[in-house]
Formats: C-alpha cells, sequence, structure tokens
C-alpha cells in the first residue's frame, strides 16, 4: 500500500524549514513562495532535520527517489490568483476586518453576563 505524505516547505534567508503534518509553528505566515514536497512510498519518511540548506534539501530527495519514493515538489498555494482575488473581495466590501469581527465576538460573550448583572440588581419595593 502506498503512502501519501506532504511537507511544507519555507524558504527564509537561504535556508528551507521543512514541516510536516502536525509540525507547523502556530502563527507562521506561509507566503506565496511556499513549496509542496509531496512524497509517495511504501513507508512513511521524515526530514533529516527541520532546516535545511538548498544542497540538503536536494539531497534529500535524491536519496527518497534512490529509496524508490516518489517526489514531487511544486506550489503550496495552487490558485494563483488567490491574493488577487482576496484583494478584489476586501474592495467589494464582502470580507469583515479582524478588529470587528473581534469586537463582535467579545460583544456577544460578554452579552450573557450582562444579562445576569441587570437581574441581580436590586429592586426597589413597589409605591404605597
Amino acid at each position: 500500500m502506498a503512502v501519501t505524505q506532504g511537507f511544507l516547505v519555507l524558504q527564509t534567508n537561504g535556508e528551507f524549514d521543512v514541516y510536516g503534518v502536525g509540525q507547523f509553528p502556530k502563527g507562521t505566515v506561509v507566503g506565496r513562495d511556499a513549496l509542496r514536497f509531496r512524497v509517495v512510498g511504501e513507508s512513511w519518511v521524515q526530514p533529516p532535520k527541520t532546516h535545511l540548506t538548498g544542497a540538503e534539501l536536494e539531497q534529500w530527495r535524491r536519496q527518497l527517489e534512490e529509496a524508490g519514493h516518489s517526489v514531487t515538489v511544486g506550489p503550496f498555494w495552487t490558485d494563483p490568483d488567490m491574493l488577487a482575488k482576496s484583494d478584489e473581495a476586501i474592495r467589494r466590501g464582502e470580507t469583515v476586518p479582524l478588529k470587528d469581527l473581534f469586537d463582535e465576538l467579545r460583544r456577544r460573550a460578554d452579552e450573557p453576563g450582562r444579562r445576569e448583572d441587570r437581574r441581580l440588581e436590586p429592586v426597589s419595593p413597589p409605591p404605597e
């Protein structure tokens, strides 16, 4: 049975950061130049280390192919017009700024507490 794995490859300062599923650090920006490193073979593989030079990445690719794995390298983002489409949606007003969304979520989260506060307000006795 063939095993298919995908790795995200980010180039930074002439080096390549290779991440498997579950290894990607939260908050890391995945730019338009990110690559997808796809490996198909009979067994699971791991990169030799997270940070590789260009020569080390190429050497790892060759080692995998020599071991019988199929390796393809291509763009991570498959829709070349994604950025342009996003910009156009923003211009048309089809998106919500993150700050506005956060404010709305916070308002909704605070609403039950405000209702509870009103319920606990002192009640004046009825006028006689």
